[in-house]
């Protein structure tokens, strides 16, 4: 006949299982939950992205991999954490307006124009300053019609007048979107006879806003 564990015994292994059962459960719980997280994120993230972009254009996103590190641990506001993203994208792009980042923020809150606006303005114009008239430190076609250049002394003028100017000729008349601005910035993109490339201004610049903005998670 087989000896059964006195209750004692059983009271004694209980004690010992009860904890590493809890722990167990726990770990599962959390990885469940992690896992849940992450696909909830990425669902967001994937709802969120531009949905009218044409595959014809192209742009740098998984070009190559962002850089390392969360981009908002260099600074203690929000407004530094945006200079710093911004800073951080287009020393990516290697754009020569990396440097004055914080000009492009600050010109965003003088004016109360959106902080993604001016320097997706300059990458759908220039490639982020990379192609522009000789000397002209103007990376948004500002004033530029043929052979006629609108120059600046430096970028951060640069950066405040076109702000300025678009405060006063779009948002201060109500055209405070990328599709409304676009029917006067750039009325050939508008107005383009091919479908598949109208509004290509528009969708290059809405795209670069989003890219900007989510930088950090990409």
């Amino acid at each position: 006949m087989i000896k059964l564990p006195s209750r004692k015994t059983f009271r004694t292994i209980s004690l010992i299982l009860s904890p590493i059962l809890l722990v167990t459960a726990l770990v599962s719980s959390f990885g469940l939950l992690f896992a849940v997280n992450n696909s909830e994120f990425a669902l967001q993230l994937a709802e969120n992205s531009p949905q009218s972009i044409p595959h014809y254009i192209e742009y740098s996103l998984y070009r190559q991999a962002p850089p390392e590190g969360q981009v908002l641990g260099e600074s203690i506001t929000a407004l530094d954490g945006k200079t710093a993203l911004l800073r951080q994208y287009l020393e990516w792009q290697k754009s020569p307006l990396a440097p004055h980042a914080q000009t492009f923020i600050d010109v965003a809150e003088k004016y109360n124009l959106p902080w993604t606006l001016l320097p997706a303005i300059c990458g759908k114009e220039s490639t982020f300053g990379k192609n522009i008239p000789s000397n002209s430190h103007n990376c948004w076609g500002w004033g530029i019609y043929g052979s006629q250049v609108l120059r600046f002394e430096n970028w951060d003028e640069g950066i405040d007048k076109v702000g300025k100017g678009i405060r006063e000729n779009y948002f201060d008349k109500g055209l405070d979107t990328v599709a409304e601005i676009e029917y006067s910035y750039t009325p050939p993109s508008a107005y383009n006879p091919d479908p598949n490339k109208r509004h290509a201004w528009r969708d290059g610049v809405e795209f670069f806003q989003w890219e900007i903005s989510q930088f950090s998670k990409l």
